[in-house]
């Protein structure tokens, strides 16, 4: 028996429906970058420690925070926050935007002003954009998408290639607020010279349980500036010859041949620098701050990208910054070999992208490790060796995966359910099409 006629229509605009609502769901494709030149912009290039277990930073940027007086840190302001990479393997893709990892950093019970910074070349007077996502989650319970507390979060530009995140040369995007939702933040400014950094910024108000914030999907573009036009010279008339009376020709002489003019020499392009130094990281935060002395016995080494070395030098601590000269426009690695009882509070090697005529300035952060004190033996009587209590380390609290922000467990699935529609559509179709 034949189904009415209207009854197939209504099924087929049914599946289609259903089919339409099902692509819907399916989270948008990774917005693009181009012209990007932000190091490990996304967060999918790794994380390293930076001199302490509870500071883990994505490489290519550097951690930076407001450290309070001893008596703010007490009653828990100001504090510098711990930093982690978000994995979505373990915790899902809630925050984290795109691909496996968002960068974060969060505070229990404690307030923070604090971020994370990374120097870029451009050209000069170049226009520069910055653009990043950032979840902010402030809450006095354990409740997962359910913030109670004010959080903000910014990006900013230091258009004099500075580090000072407090610096009054930095130009800051209008603070967002907003909480339990992943925001957009941009800001523009102007290049001074050939260096900008770029700061991504949260600041945490009350001290309440959870102060995290989550930022993914950095971009950094800029826009060189347009030369000036050279004006042309407009030709001029040349007055018509008047004629001269005829005189008695005379034997012609055979001309001589003029030389022709020797072509200019292609301009050499302006070669650029990269100084470099090594320094005491006193507080292990990867930063050059007031009173850090320059350090010593730091082997540094400049190669191209193919690892050839080209220059080296052994810092003494007192003639830095060293500068590698006379630099080709191009690409070149910078790798440090820790003084000796130091350890790295920073990267030991960076990539670094050199343009006509720029100069780049490279810090190495290293954090003295001293050698452990040995035991005093006697003859009569051996002691035995004890290990020292392990440093307690604070429980990460489980995210848990099923209590989702609205929508991300649809995502979730949706894929295997455009997949089931993909395979059925087409004999459901075939079907309708035996009944019309």
């Amino acid at each position: 028996m034949r189904c009415p006629r209207s009854e197939r229509v209504l099924a087929a605009t049914t599946l289609l429906a259903v089919f339409a609502f099902l692509v819907a769901l399916v989270p948008s494709a990774r917005a693009d970058c181009p012209g990007g030149v932000l190091l490990n912009a996304g967060f999918e290039e790794g994380f390293s420690a930076r001199g302490a277990g509870e500071v883990e930073v994505a490489n290519g940027w550097h951690p930076w925070f407001l450290f309070g007086s001893e008596e703010e840190q007490k009653d828990g302001y100001n504090k510098r926050p711990e930093y982690k990479p978000q994995d979505a393997r373990r915790y899902g893709h809630a925050r984290v935007r795109e691909g496996n990892f968002s960068q974060k950093w969060f505070n229990t019970y404690a307030t923070h002003h604090a971020g994370i910074l990374q120097q870029v070349n451009v050209p000069a007077n170049s226009l520069v954009t910055l653009r990043a996502y950032a979840w902010a989650w402030s809450c006095s319970k354990d409740t997962w998408d359910a913030s109670d507390s004010k959080y903000c979060v910014r990006v900013g530009i230091d258009p004099t290639g500075g580090t000072d995140w407090a610096s009054p040369n930095v130009v800051w995007s209008p603070e967002n607020c907003a909480t339990d939702q992943w925001v957009q933040l941009t800001v523009q400014a102007q290049a001074k010279g050939g260096t900008v950094t770029a700061f991504l910024r949260s600041d945490a108000e009350y001290r309440v349980l959870h102060n995290d914030v989550y930022f993914d999907d950095a971009c950094l573009t800029y826009v060189a500036p347009t030369p000036a036009p050279t004006n042309t010279p407009r030709p001029t008339n040349t007055p018509a010859d008047t004629p001269t009376p005829s005189v008695t020709p005379e034997p012609t002489h055979t001309p001589t041949l003029t030389p022709s003019p020797t072509p200019s020499p292609t301009p050499t392009p302006i070669p650029g620098v990269i100084r470099v130094l090594a320094f005491d990281d006193r507080n292990g935060n990867g930063i050059r701050d007031a009173g850090e002395k320059l350090l010593a016995g730091a082997r540094i080494e400049l190669s191209n990208m193919q690892r050839t070395p080209i220059a080296s030098h052994v810092t003494d601590g007192s003639s830095e910054p060293y500068a590698f000269e006379g630099l080709a426009p191009g690409n070149y690695v910078v790798t440090e070999t820790d003084p000796p009882g130091y350890t790295s509070s920073s990267p030991n090697q960076w990539t670094a992208t050199i343009l006509e005529g720029a100069e780049l300035e490279l810090h190495f952060a290293d954090v003295f490790a001293p050698s452990p004190t040995p035991t005093a033996t006697t003859a009569v009587r051996r002691p035995t060796a004890t290990s020292m209590p392990p440093t307690p380390t604070p429980t990460p609290i489980p995210e848990p995966r099923d209590s989702l922000p609205p929508g991300q467990g649809l995502r979730s699935i949706s894929g295997l359910l455009i997949a089931l529609v993909a395979l059925t559509l087409p004999l459901a179709l075939r079907f309708l099409r035996a009944q019309l």
